[in-house]
């Protein structure tokens, strides 16, 4: 990957210019097979409540396929410099990003509690089985220690 030097924001590998600042990368050139046009069709839901979404956008200048999130409002061509706006008219998929991390994170936290529960009612059984097997010692030493004094006291 590479960086844009003025703002820093990472570019991909083919990018003329950097799609936050515009300012053109060093040393890039465009591939023709990378850029298509694409279909243009209408926005239905740009954003959904607590989501964030990529929306597909075509560049008017050059035709590139671009990728912004739905809270921009605009970004420059990666391949031309054009400053592109993000509107009905030029938007031409729209992508849920899934947050694979918080989702495997969860799974894992989950796991873990899963494991601690298990774990706790291991101990619990092995407590209540220590307590039987003492309280079953001092019964046993308690009934040896009975029959002694019945035999000591049966000899008088």
């Amino acid at each position: 990957m590479a960086f844009c030097t003025n703002c820093g924001t990472e570019l991909v590998d083919d990018a003329m210019f950097c799609y936050k600042c515009g300012a053109k990368a060093i040393s890039n050139v465009v591939s023709p097979l990378k850029i298509q046009t694409p279909k243009i069709q209408t926005i239905k839901n740009i954003t959904q409540a607590g989501t964030k979404t990529l929306i597909d956008l075509t560049c008017d200048k050059c035709g590139a396929n671009l990728r912004v999130t739905s809270d921009r409002e605009f970004l420059f061509c990666e391949f031309c410099g054009k400053k592109v706006w993000v509107t009905e008219n030029n938007v031409v998929t729209i992508h849920r990003i899934e947050d694979i991390a918080g989702i495997k994170r969860a799974e894992i936290e989950k796991e873990i509690r899963i494991k601690e529960l298990e774990t706790k009612k291991q101990k619990d059984d092995n407590k209540t089985m220590v307590a039987s097997l003492f309280y079953g010692l001092l019964t046993l030493i308690v009934m040896l220690v009975l029959g002694v004094f019945i035999q000591i006291f049966a000899m008088f």
